[in-house]
């Protein structure tokens, strides 16, 4: 069905309109904090923080809002030695939002260190990812001369509810049995209320003109799905990430240094959609080199398939397929009058070009029909870093 759509969209009059994504914002906060050590093996931690913040954009919010939101937290932390191996982490955030109810997060782990540079960690976690003013309130709406408003691009969505993550997770820190350490860590997390772009079917207040109408044939699929909007919304249903993330460190002799991470998960969810816009696995080995005043880094990164991008084609879904690429950097510390100067070459995406992103509009279009529509290539650039 697509490619009909953008054949028959290929067909009809140019128009132009103004489209200004240009914005403002502003953030206000003030945050106390206060540490202290009441008795042997026991540190605490607690404070409060307001903030409010603040859009302008009279495209943006076509409906003439300037949104704006307060937030107050309550937040403390206790570390407490229970005794020479164990190690206790609690805290918590009460987090209220202006118009929403109170919610906390809660966190707690317990560290068990049997040897001075050997830890194994135990914990479970809460957090909170608030909507954004731009999520909640946005009201974008793209006008043409001839025929009017002839697309809603975004409706506001007042009821949108934070996005919930628990988190359960098992850790490892301390030496390798050959020399070098590990820091391995095997998670479980859940999350709720997953927010993400959903399109609208009868977006108002998106009234489309009576030209517009008579030009597309009075077909409301065209009208709506093409024409019509989309809002930020929670998702039904819930989202689980399993896996386990590690990372290597070797240094071989001195001066080297390489460093080995890898991260493999399980993705559940609901909406395949959804499932794939997380990477089931990456992998990087990166090769530290110093000598004398000269140091390099090197690194090549494998990165799973992955549906992500920019832009937004209502029904159009692109998976980014799996990739390599390689990194490296050489830079040198000079004195130049007396000053320390440092001097960086940077080189990136050296095994060629290769897509990382999805410009979505762009890769609808029939052309590029299971082909990359923007890869990113080779760049080299340099570096100066003179204090004064």
């Amino acid at each position: 069905m697509l490619p009909q759509i953008c054949d028959f969209l290929a067909l009809l009059p140019q128009l132009r309109g103004d489209v200004d994504n240009n914005r403002r914002s502003v953030r206000d906060n003030i945050e106390l904090q206060h540490r202290f050590s009441p008795a042997d093996g026991l540190r605490l931690l607690w404070g409060a923080e307001w903030r409010e913040d603040r859009i302008e954009s009279a495209f943006l919010f076509s409906d003439g809002r300037t949104p704006s939101q307060q937030e107050w937290r309550l937040f403390g932390n206790a570390e407490w030695r229970m005794a020479p191996e164990w190690l206790w982490n609690a805290g918590a955030m009460a987090e209220h939002i202006k118009d929403d109810k109170l919610r906390l997060a809660p966190r707690l782990f317990l560290n068990w260190q049997p040897a001075p540079a050997t830890a194994w960690r135990v914990g479970y976690s809460r957090a909170w990812r608030q909507p954004t003013l731009y999520e909640r309130w946005a009201n974008v709406q793209v006008s043409t001369d001839v025929f009017g408003v002839v697309n809603q691009r975004h409706t506001p969505n007042s009821d949108i509810r934070p996005q919930q993550i628990d988190s359960w997770e098992l850790g490892y820190l301390g030496p390798l049995p050959w020399g070098g350490l590990a820091d391995v860590r095997v998670f479980d997390e859940h999350i709720t209320d997953y927010i993400r772009r959903t399109p609208v079917l009868d977006p108002a207040p998106f009234v489309p003109s009576q030209a517009l109408r008579d030009m597309l044939g009075g077909n409301p699929f065209l009208i709506h799905q093409i024409m019509g909007g989309t809002q930020w919304a929670n998702m039904p249903g819930k989202i689980r990430l399993t896996g386990i993330e590690y990372q290597l460190t070797l240094r071989p002799r001195a001066g080297t240094t390489l460093l080995l991470t890898h991260t493999a998960m399980q993705r559940r969810a609901d909406d395949p959609a959804v499932r794939r816009s997380v990477a089931p696995y990456s992998a990087s080995l990166t090769w530290l080199q110093e000598i004398g005043a000269w140091r390099s880094a090197a690194t090549v990164l494998h990165m799973g398939p992955l549906e992500a991008g920019t832009g937004y084609v209502p029904g159009r879904r692109y998976t980014v397929p799996a990739y390599t690429t390689l990194d490296w950097s050489l830079g040198r510390s000079l004195r130049v009058g007396g000053q320390p100067l440092e001097v960086q070459v940077t080189a990136t995406n050296l095994l060629g070009t290769h897509q990382e992103l999805a410009h979505k509009p762009l890769q609808a279009m029939p052309r590029y029909a299971g082909k990359a529509a923007n890869e990113t290539g080779r760049q080299v650039f340099v570096s100066l870093q003179l204090p004064f």
